[in-house]
């Protein structure tokens, strides 16, 4: 956590709720997954974490095996969307 301000209050917080090995940074981490998980797009995370590059956003979104399942499901399903060959 860059702002040393922000260093003491944090953790404070994990140590009381009883957190061991937890960074500011891993927050990030955190979010973009979720972004990810919620949107289907890497794109939306990237802009939300201001990430220059696609491959970083891909180091910090983590699929879960549930997502993946769901991506092949619905990659499977009859009823995706036509797409148009005009």
């Amino acid at each position: 956590m860059a702002a040393t301000s922000l260093r003491k209050p944090f953790k404070a917080a994990l140590d009381a709720a009883g957190i061991e090995n937890c960074r500011g940074h891993d927050l990030r981490h955190t979010r973009a997954t979720r972004i990810v998980r919620s949107t289907g797009s890497l794109a939306v995370a990237k802009e939300a974490l201001k990430h220059k590059s696609i491959n970083m956003t891909l180091r910090y979104a983590h699929v879960m095996d549930e997502d993946l399942r769901r991506g092949l499901e619905i990659s499977e399903s009859r009823n995706s969307p036509e797409v148009s060959n005009n």
